[in-house]
């Protein structure tokens, strides 16, 4: 079985289907090669919505009672510059397999097609329908799959999503993107003077700033770094091309509901301005529009707070641990902001936070405005319903740990938009997970260890039908 996981995800991963275009070659790419493996392994191939999702429907049809195995297909872009091995050429060494999407979500798709076959060729009865799920959009622009998720009828007795955490994880932080600029309607226009990360949801690994004057310039810039940086990390990169300094702040990427783990570059590229007097050395070129003034707004409200003190949003949950601030990109002027909130405040006490957050903000640097914002709710399920009684029995036993409990993350799942769902995996307690960093990599044991702990899963429930005594019967 663990070979056959290799190989399914190594396949997976030469798809790169990133970007919000799902009709891009990659995505009509993985559509074939799901058509086709639900044709090997007795499934029955559909499209959801206006290509939301691929789905692979196994067993008898029992509505209202399906089980189903929820992941998603895209996966965010990787910069090979970052890598040290091309990310979307699977790279097997030191026992793990490297690409972007091996953890990410095309390890655990492997695992469940690989799963599922093995119950195919054995002839295993199902008493009740199967259904793999991959969605579109996760990483992006969730709302097509959001329309038809909530357009399915019945909906499925059991989710389990596989993009996470072991053992269960039964709570999941509320997602918020927060951006800040110096002017509505400017995102966007002329170049910038900074920049730092690739996408909200990691914390950038690199970040640079170009400026005017030349060696007596990078002088300074060389001793503003000799100074100190919030973090141990390479040096920076500080070049001269006749009057223009470019310089390049290193980091460690990391997914950012696991910003605590890394090391963010944006924070160290802020130390750095604040050292300088970066307005009076930005290039002539530069457009007026980008405001130096948001590299001081990380200096001052985020460098070394992973939540939100200076910004006097900060709160925790008993659960859920604390909230997670991280600022994310800096792109034309525009400061993007991603935050992790536990339960505890609801949302219209939360938006008051971040207005008088914002008031905070304005009275240290007036006429910075907030360009956008979103505040998500968090999902919760109960830790004892049957679904998650029986993967908590599952795990304990494959796992040998019979103290294994239910677990809260950061992250945000495809699981909050279905009652009662929860994720199963893939990464183990003690194991970096490495979904949206450099590198992305599982372990060949974790590849094959959730292969068969998803399996026990789906013949307790699916094959057994364990508890059916405490599940809803069918809608008529």
């Amino acid at each position: 079985m663990a070979e056959e996981v290799v190989r399914v995800t190594e396949e997976l991963v030469r798809f790169e289907t990133t970007g919000h275009d799902t009709r891009a070659p990659a995505f009509v790419h993985l559509e074939d090669y799901l058509e086709r493996q639900a044709q090997q392994t007795g499934g029955e191939f559909h499209v959801g919505g206006d290509r939301a999702a691929f789905e692979i429907a196994y067993g008898p049809e029992t509505p209202g009672r399906e089980l189903w195995l929820l992941f998603h297909g895209d996966v965010v872009p990787a910069d090979p510059r970052a890598w040290s091995s091309p990310p979307f050429e699977p790279d097997l060494r030191e026992g793990r397999l490297f690409g972007r999407g091996t953890e990410d979500d095309k390890g655990p798709i492997a695992q469940a097609i690989v799963v599922l076959r093995a119950i195919h060729e054995l002839d295993v009865p199902l008493r009740r329908g199967v259904r793999i799920v991959v969605g579109l959009g996760e990483e992006g622009d969730w709302e097509p799959f959001v329309r038809w998720a909530r357009s399915v009828d019945p909906q499925p007795a059991d989710v389990i999503s596989v993009d996470a955490e072991y053992p269960v994880v039964t709570a999941e932080s509320g997602f918020v993107s927060w951006m800040l600029g110096r002017g509505l309607g400017m995102r966007g226009a002329g170049p910038y003077i900074a920049s730092a990360g690739e996408f909200l949801t990691q914390v950038p690994g690199v970040a640079g700033i170009t400026l005017e004057g030349g060696e007596p310039m990078a002088a300074r810039v060389r001793r503003a770094i000799e100074e100190g940086l919030p973090f141990d990390a390479p040096p920076p990169d500080v070049t001269v091309s006749g009057s223009r300094v470019d310089v390049v702040v290193h980091g460690e990427a990391v997914h950012s509901s696991k910003a605590d783990e890394g090391k963010n570059a944006l924070w160290a590229l802020a130390v750095i301005a604040g050292r300088l007097d970066i307005a009076g050395s930005l290039p002539p070129s530069m457009s007026s529009t980008d405001d130096p003034r948001l590299l001081r707004v990380v200096e001052r409200f985020f460098v070394g707070d992973h939540h939100g003190e200076r910004l006097g949003i900060a709160h925790s949950d008993p659960l859920m641990g604390p909230l997670l601030v991280a600022p994310t990109l800096l792109r034309r002027g525009v400061l993007s902001v991603n935050m992790r909130r536990p339960a505890g405040k609801t949302k219209a006490e939360f938006d008051a936070l971040l207005d008088a957050a914002l008031l905070r903000i304005r009275e240290v640097f007036p006429g910075i405005n907030e360009h956008e914002r979103y505040v998500g709710e968090p999902h919760v399920t109960s830790p004892d319903t049957p679904l998650v009684r029986t993967l908590l029995a599952a795990y304990r036993e494959e796992m040998d740990d019979p103290d294994a409990a239910p677990i809260a993350i950061r992250g945000g799942t495809f699981a909050r938009l279905f009652a009662g769902a929860v994720n199963f995996g893939p990464a183990f307690p003690g194991e970096r997970y490495t979904g949206h960093s450099d590198d992305e990599s599982m372990s060949l044991s974790g590849l094959r260890r959730g292969a068969i702990l998803l399996a026990n899963v789906v013949h307790r429930l699916a094959v057994l039908d364990a508890n059916p005594a405490e599940r809803q019967a069918p809608s008529p």
